[in-house]
């Protein structure tokens, strides 16, 4: 009726997914089918209902649906506990940092170049002065003003901004 094999229906009583719809009688087992539907729709998980067809037999669950086995998932949760045991004890270790610290240090760091090119055209200005034979104090400011803004413009094109 349900379109699944006697070895299902057998593990369904020994579950306690079939109780009432399942009476043993001497050596063997009868079935109610109206009880034993009616248990077995209420007991099975939704991912493991086959649907009925026309005239009474079920159809298997549909080609996407595809769990894994209690063997499967077992190995999988056992794969996925040693990886992260793994990653514990490489923290623990020191092989691997928090994010926030190595972002941490990025930021600093790249605090750290930025105000080291900023300083850069005030440092520059006497070199380029005495290279071309003395400027003026306007001359100077607008030198200084280009210097400025050609590696504030290469900053913020390496900062992404």
């Amino acid at each position: 009726m349900r379109g699944c094999s006697g070895r299902a229906v057998r593990k369904a009583i020994t579950t306690g997914r079939l109780v009432n719809g399942a009476v043993r009688v001497g050596g063997r087992w009868k079935i109610n089918p109206e009880l034993a539907d009616a248990e077995w729709q209420q007991n099975t998980a939704p991912q493991f209902q086959r649907e009925k067809k026309a005239g009474g037999r079920a159809k298997g669950p549909p080609a996407a649906l595809k769990l894994p086995s209690q063997a499967q998932a077992a190995a999988a949760r056992t794969m996925y506990q040693a990886k992260l045991l793994e990653l514990d004890l490489k923290e623990r270790q020191s092989v691997l940092v928090p994010k926030a610290d190595v972002d941490r240090v990025w930021f600093e760091e790249g605090r750290r170049v930025r105000d080291a090119v900023r300083r850069t055209p005030q440092q520059m200005i006497g070199d380029i002065s005495r290279a071309v034979g003395g400027v003026t104090p306007e001359q100077r400011a607008e030198v200084l003003l280009i210097l400025e803004r050609h590696l504030v413009a290469t900053l913020e094109g390496l900062s992404g901004d």
